[in-house]
């Protein structure tokens, strides 16, 4: 299990690969969010991501201010589903905070923290989803 912090031209074609099918399973199939997954924004963000014996196994793309908003922004949060159940979302959440710290004292910024995430994220730990962490 390891986590990596990079950018978009730090990946490399098969990690990027692996991540949009991630993002594809998840958000398209499996929660049928019907949008376009792939939205010119990859290229300007800090993709932080868990590999478990060489798979993806959760995903998160972080923003420094000014790119997507004006404040720092967060999206594309994920767990894979085989990987859920062993609190990986929570560690993902708190690493995305660490970065975002980072980000902010390095821009000498206050800026708050947009979170772009859909819904199945409030219910972290809820009845109605009982495995999503």
């Amino acid at each position: 299990m390891k986590w990596y912090f990079k950018h978009f031209n730090e990946l490399t074609n098969e990690e990027l690969y692996d991540l949009l099918k991630a993002r594809q399973d998840i958000f398209i199939l499996e929660q049928q969010c019907i949008y376009p997954e792939l939205d010119d924004d990859d290229q300007k963000a800090i993709h932080i991501f868990l590999k478990v014996n060489e798979e993806i196994a959760a995903n998160v793309r972080v923003f420094p201010s000014g790119i997507r908003f004006a404040e720092a922004s967060i999206g594309r949060v994920l767990v894979v589903e085989k990987f859920r159940g062993h609190g990986m979302a929570v560690k993902l959440w708190m690493l995305r905070s660490i970065i975002w710290k980072r980000i902010l004292q390095r821009e000498k910024s206050r800026s708050r923290l947009r979170s772009i995430c859909i819904v199945f994220t409030v219910h972290w730990g809820s009845s109605r989803f009982p495995n999503l962490i």
